[in-house]
């Protein structure tokens, strides 16, 4: 089970990336789910070529489907479960490193860790989000992150070479994280705020495509970087 939020530092090893624009994505939370309105960068491209996006989430040995939706008009419209089962919940003390601060160490929490396009049953691709800058080496990624009580984590941590600034504050429920990192300072910032520009929807392998390194790289790269 990939416990990500004291890890989240080895999502990011690339260094070549391309622009994005700001998205319209909104999440949006219910007391039935969080719903998450997804257009994708190119998306009609993919009309034809993908029918369904799952949210996953792992266990300890299995992998289940938190939600489904339909993939039409170039994107797709997903609701997060209101209520995580408790198989899928895992405690966020385990892996806290050292200047770090939790307000309630009871706290449990369930990441939907992957959106994956099927056609007709099939895997596709995974999708992505995220918004990047080459001109800075810098990238965002937005996760998605269930909590079973209101917690806040805050503190600076530092895990081989990079410094890592913690700021968040979850709900109780769904909630939006950022995943923020430097290449060129070596800096990582893990928070609930949104960034000035929001992470796109992409096509992992449309992702990879756009990126100026592709020639160089096989696509089997991208399943090494997120």
């Amino acid at each position: 089970m990939k416990r990500f939020i004291f890890s989240a530092a080895v999502l990011f090893t690339a260094l070549s990336f391309t622009g994005c624009d700001k998205d319209k994505e909104k999440p949006v939370p219910t007391p039935d789910g969080f719903i998450i309105n997804a257009q994708v960068k190119n998306g009609a491209n993919f009309n034809a070529l993908v029918d369904e996006v799952r949210a996953m989430s792992y266990g300890d040995e299995d992998v289940f489907v938190l939600a489904k939706a339909p993939y039409q008009n170039g994107g797709f419209k997903i609701t997060l479960p209101g209520k995580v089962d408790e198989k899928l919940l895992f405690p966020m003390d385990d892996d806290a490193p050292e200047g770090i601060t939790i307000s309630d160490r009871n706290v449990k929490i369930c990441t939907a860790e992957s959106f994956e396009a099927y056609k007709n049953g099939e895997h596709f691709d995974d999708l992505i989000q995220v918004a990047i800058n080459l001109s800075t080496f810098s990238m965002v990624q937005r996760m998605y992150m269930y909590a079973d009580r209101n917690v806040t984590i805050t503190g600076v941590a530092q895990e081989e070479e990079m410094t890592m600034t913690y700021d968040i504050d979850f709900k109780k429920g769904w909630n939006a994280a950022y995943i923020s990192i430097s290449f060129m300072t070596g800096t990582m910032t893990f928070t609930t705020t949104p960034p000035a520009t929001l992470p796109e929807w992409w096509f992992a392998e449309d992702f990879y495509n756009s990126m100026p390194f592709a020639p160089q790289k096989s696509p089997k790269m991208l399943k090494k970087l997120f």
